[in-house]
């Protein structure tokens, strides 16, 4: 239920997506399972 969380917080998908594209990866797990994951941050700036 992440995308509820995501709403309940008031970030939209579009937050997400910006957050992403300027993100930097703080850590990677490629041996995680079912598949790989990473610890990323980013920010957006709101007005």
């Amino acid at each position: 239920m992440p995308r509820v969380r995501m709403f309940e917080r008031n970030i939209s998908t579009d937050d997400l997506f910006s957050a992403i594209k300027v993100s930097e990866i703080i850590e990677s797990y490629p041996d995680d399972e079912p598949c790989p994951s990473l610890l990323m941050l980013g920010f957006i700036l709101r007005g």
